[in-house]
């Protein structure tokens, strides 16, 4: 045997013994090295030949010399790299080298030897060659391992432990270290033990886990975040946020407006009123609930009860009538519209006066017109200004209140100016026609009136065309296995800071010898050849690139047999 014996490498698919054999290393390592590994052992059956592009797979057919190491799983920077050097050289010395330098040389104990190799100083997340020797150098094995970094860890922090009935949980993952890595993973809101929620988290680690599942009242919480390539999961008592979660009815707004604030005895009244929450976090509007209106003599008296009125929720509008209170009173009044508080939100309520002249007392009449400043709009674009004029029989500017309605609800109030002006700006929140009136509620000396309706067109938007985005650059890599009957076989990585996708093709000069398409999500994709000329042959990997990704190759010197 020469003194550079060179050592036959076994396929994947070689002969039973050689696979029982590598089966019953790793099952023998992992039971030496057992809980001292972060993942399973793997065998090096494909790394990669860092001077040729070829395999390094050292276990033997035939029984020849061979040393066969095999490494923990998930390797990180600045951990010791945890290696069995496996041999069926009888007292054999097994000599770890890389780069040409010794690192560490042990004796076999009966049948391999233990290796910690340091990580400092090494690249992440190049492949690194590691060259293992026995019997001064006649048997090697060549191989190559990628150091991963290390897991950035944290913990979980929740901006508050109280919030409104359908407000989302707000969170941060913060590092232990300060770091500029991101996170990519998804966050769980445990409440009581079960799964509420899920989010994904955003890159500025910051994310809202919903609650809307939950009615008011106080829960035991955690909040893990699920890690990711970067980070580290977080787990009760290891990061995760813990403690008690107390969701708390919302805080409401009820709006109420009157049809008029001055009338003579006996003509219609009517009040419509709306309720929201007042908490800009909740997702939700009040729910269904009831309306209770009230009033009182303004200079003070008895409280009475005028109607109850079921209220639909989510915002609606309600229109709730009062005539029969305006045939049987007279003076002026403070109208309260009540919000009853209900399962899931607070109660809130407006007041608004109203004065109910006798029937004998003249009201002077006014007229009120509307003007719009266009009659199209865009969907979500520029508000169309609303402007009212109330003007008296002589000519007069009225003074007092205008209401805007869009199709029959409100959507501002405004005060007349001195010369019976008021503007309200309408948004273009809805598609197609909408109608548009104007309503003047009067004073203790005019009478109220309405406007024509005049109407607006809301068209859709119109999206810009994006400017085709960069691509990103990419590169490929690739390890070989070498087959029988003159064919190779190759694992293509594409790596590049947008996910990869597309068309790859293994060529040999100008001809296509290999190709595949690699598939949103996959890293990788396995290909192989035709069959090729025996003999050194020099193949180019080619990444066609994507709509996202630039294209990309690089060729390999490989040995085909």
């Amino acid at each position: 045997m020469s003194t550079k014996q060179q050592i036959r490498k076994t396929p994947e698919t070689g002969d039973v013994a050689s696979r029982q054999g590598r089966a019953r290393r790793t099952a023998l390592a992992a039971a030496i090295i057992g809980g001292l590994v972060l993942g399973p052992l793997v065998a090096v059956g494909s790394p990669v030949n860092a001077a040729q592009g070829a395999p390094a797979h050292a276990t033997t057919q035939g029984g020849l010399p061979s040393v066969d190491p095999l490494y923990e799983d998930d390797p990180r920077i600045g951990d010791p790299l945890l290696v069995l050097a496996f041999t069926n050289v009888p007292n054999a010395v097994i000599t770890v080298r890389i780069a040409g330098t010794v690192i560490e040389s042990k004796p076999v104990d009966p049948d391999y030897a233990r290796f910690d190799i340091p990580t400092t100083g090494m690249k992440v997340g190049t492949p690194v060659r590691i060259d293992f020797e026995a019997n001064n150098g006649t048997v090697r094995a060549e191989s190559a391992i990628v150091i991963n970094p290390q897991p950035v860890t944290g913990s979980v922090r929740v901006a508050s432990m109280t919030v409104s009935y359908s407000a989302p949980v707000y969170f941060e993952v913060v590092p232990d270290k300060p770091s500029s890595v991101p996170t990519t993973g998804k966050a769980d809101l445990m409440l009581q033990g079960r799964l509420a929620s899920n989010t994904q988290v955003r890159t500025d680690r910051t994310g809202a886990l919903p609650t809307v599942s939950h009615g008011p009242g106080a829960y035991p919480y955690a909040i893990h975040y699920r890690g990711d390539d970067a980070w580290s999961p977080t787990a009760a008592g290891a990061g995760s946020a813990e403690g008690t979660l107390t969701i708390v009815k919302m805080p409401t707004e009820t709006r109420a407006q009157l049809s008029k604030t001055v009338l003579s005895q006996g003509q219609s009244l009517k009040v419509a009123a709306s309720v929201r929450s007042t908490d800009p976090l909740t997702t939700l509007d009040p729910g269904a609930s009831r309306l209770k209106v009230t009033a009182i003599p303004e200079g003070g008296g008895d409280r009475i009860t005028l109607a109850e009125a079921d209220y639909p929720g989510n915002g609606e509008e309600k229109t709730v009538d009062l005539s029969e209170f305006a045939k049987q009173q007279l003076g002026t009044w403070v109208i309260r519209t009540e919000y009853v508080e209900g399962v899931t939100a607070r109660s809130s309520s407006s007041e608004s006066t109203v004065r109910i002249a006798p029937p004998g007392e003249v009201l002077t009449p006014t007229a009120t017109s509307l003007e719009l400043d266009r009659s199209t709009a865009t969907l979500g674009g520029a508000a169309v200004n609303a402007t009212a004029k109330v003007l008296t029989e002589s000519g007069a500017a009225a003074a007092g209140q205008v209401v805007f309605k869009v199709d029959g609800s409100q959507i501002a109030v405004a005060a007349l100016d001195a010369q019976g002006v008021a503007r309200a700006r309408v948004p273009a929140a809805k598609l197609g026609a909408r109608s548009v009136t104007a309503h003047y509620l009067g004073s203790a000396e005019q009478a109220g009136s309405e406007s024509a309706a005049r109407s607006f067109t809301v068209l859709p938007a119109v999206k810009p065309v994006d400017p085709k985005p960069a691509k990103v650059k990419s590169s490929v890599k690739a390890s070989f296995k070498k087959l029988s009957k003159h064919r190779v076989k190759a694992k293509v990585y594409v790596r590049a800071v947008k996910p990869a996708t597309g068309r790859i093709e293994i060529r040999y000069g100008s001809k296509v010898v290999a190709k595949g398409t690699l598939k949103p999500g996959a890293k990788s994709i396995t290909l192989t050849t035709k069959k090729l000329k025996k003999g050194k042959r020099k193949l180019t990997i080619r990444y066609l690139g994507s709509s996202t990704v630039s294209a990309s190759s690089k060729s390999y010197k490989v040995k085909v047999r």
